[in-house]
């Protein structure tokens, strides 16, 4: 009876050390956009509390982050990633024109507590005429 108790008790702990509310995870974590200048909407299903983007998987090669009271901005060459409030799920990425006859990506990364997500976007590049 002791060894069935403790490995009832085993079991409830494991289960509620595992709290699905740490974790975050994106609605959509795969956009492909044409070249447009256009904002993304990455909603998630918890509350975010960092923002940043992958600089190895993303096409740019400047990047810079700010941060204001009620606001998080990282930036690279050709966007913004913007996460505002302290208590928000959903991050803006803010995309120029692409007038290169290229396609370019950009992999964002939230995170809150343990856990954390990405998302990659695609941007076409502007067809030739």
């Amino acid at each position: 009876m002791k060894k069935f108790l403790w490995g009832l008790m085993s079991i409830f702990m494991l289960i509620s050390c595992n709290d699905k509310d740490d974790f975050i995870e994106f609605e959509k974590d795969y956009f492909e956009v044409d070249y447009h200048a256009q904002k993304v909407i990455l909603k998630t299903d918890n509350i975010i509390i960092g923002v940043a983007f992958d600089l190895s998987e993303s096409d740019t090669e400047e990047w810079d982050e700010s941060f204001t009271e009620n606001c998080w901005i990282c930036t690279g060459d050709w966007f913004s990633i913007v996460l505002k409030g302290t208590a928000s799920r959903h991050v803006e990425v803010n995309i120029q024109e692409n007038t290169t006859d290229q396609d370019r990506k950009v992999v964002v990364w939230v995170h809150r507590d343990i856990g954390s997500d990405t998302a990659t976007i695609i941007q076409k590049a502007k067809p030739t005429e």
